[in-house]
């Protein structure tokens, strides 16, 4: 199941919906199905960020992770493109994206395979993380700490030397630059899911779970 496919099968022409993340390459809408868009940025700062004129205004500006202005199960689906790695929590992000769908209503995501992009070389994702971001931000935290831009300096950007890695990792952090604060293979994005029904307030079934290149695709309906 490519996107494609995947937007062909649950996106009809009746229903409307977000996506988030875009960012000039929204997903593929065969049938016509209404769609607004939703980033936390504007776009004038999104094309001066990406050095790319041709990325819309989204409709939309609001936190992707919280969807504060949008009221509960008033949506068709939600369309979540390569924005669940950058969350402070993803599994608070996905329970906001169920939330916002009415019961029968479908999230898509599209979240990279760490072993085929930039993460190749960091630690994945474990269940244990997931669930103390989780915790953390239900409880009012910020966890956007110096060690996940430490993480990134070192194996994505790498800068080894210690302390040039702390100084370029603590720049980041002061300008809360967006990076993937998560990344997952196949074994530990199914784990996630898994603990996600255990432990989420909003229930779900996986309808769809595929490998796709670089990305994996996978389709949540909420019960």
């Amino acid at each position: 199941m490519d996107r494609h496919s995947a937007a062909s099968k649950y996106l009809s022409k009746e229903l409307s919906g977000i996506e988030i993340g875009a960012c000039g390459t929204p997903w593929p809408n065969p049938h016509g199905a209404t769609v607004k868009y939703v980033d936390n940025k504007s776009g004038e700062k999104l094309r001066l960020l990406y050095k790319n004129e041709k990325i819309p205004d989204p409709d939309i500006i609001d936190n992707g992770e919280f969807l504060s202005s949008m009221g509960d199960a008033g949506l068709d689906f939600v369309v979540s493109s390569h924005q669940l790695e950058h969350c402070q929590s993803p599994l608070t992000a996905m329970q906001n994206h169920l939330r916002v769908v009415r019961p029968g209503g479908f999230v898509l995501y599209a979240v990279p395979d760490k072993n085929a992009i930039f993460d190749k070389d960091r630690d994945l994702t474990t269940v244990f993380h997931l669930l103390a971001d989780y915790d953390m931000v239900n409880m009012g935290y910020d966890t956007d700490d110096l060690r996940h831009y430490l993480e990134w300096v070192y194996f994505v950007d790498g800068i080894k030397d210690f302390k040039k890695c702390v100084e370029v990792a603590h720049e980041k952090f002061t300008r809360r630059e967006d990076i993937h604060f998560h990344c997952w293979d196949e074994e530990t994005l199914r784990s996630t899911l898994q603990i996600s029904k255990l432990r989420l307030r909003q229930k779900f079934d996986l309808e769809d779970f595929s490998k796709n290149g670089c990305e994996f695709i996978f389709v949540l309906r909420r019960l």
